[in-house]
């Protein structure tokens, strides 16, 4: 996403997840001003992401984490109060799937996994409650 935005910023529950997206950002020479990583957890209000550098995004990107997410309607609306108005919110995540089927060797973060994807009906749901539209 660099080429295309001003500013890039990283928000993790997980620090080595956050050190790998600063790490990228070294190995792509941008400095901190365009993209840089912060630990904070979105769904504590007590967190350390509350300054202007984390709010009026004009987009928001959320990549196959949704599924970690304890209460994911809760961060959806989370997102969705950060974002500019006219701003847009992607997640992209698992559609609803069962479990680890039988015999198969089940994924090394599968116990940090509090659903097994989302319907359709569910994100659009979830979208809805916390104020967005198409």
């Amino acid at each position: 996403m660099a080429p295309y935005a001003s500013t890039l910023r990283g928000i993790d529950i997980s620090g080595g997840m956050v050190e790998q997206y600063n790490d990228t950002a070294r190995r792509l020479g941008l400095p901190t001003e365009k993209m840089h990583g912060t630990r904070g957890d979105l769904l504590n209000d007590a967190d350390a992401i509350k300054g202007p550098e984390f709010r009026d995004f004009n987009a928001t990107l959320m990549s196959m984490a949704l599924h970690h997410v304890a209460d994911p309607a809760k961060m959806i609306k989370n997102l969705a109060e950060r974002l500019a108005p006219g701003g847009s919110l992607v997640i992209i995540d698992w559609v609803s799937h069962g479990r680890t089927p039988p015999g198969q060797t089940p994924h090394p973060a599968s116990h940090t996994v509090t659903r097994h994807g989302f319907s359709e009906e569910e994100m659009k749901a979830m979208f809805a409650d916390a104020g967005l539209s198409d």
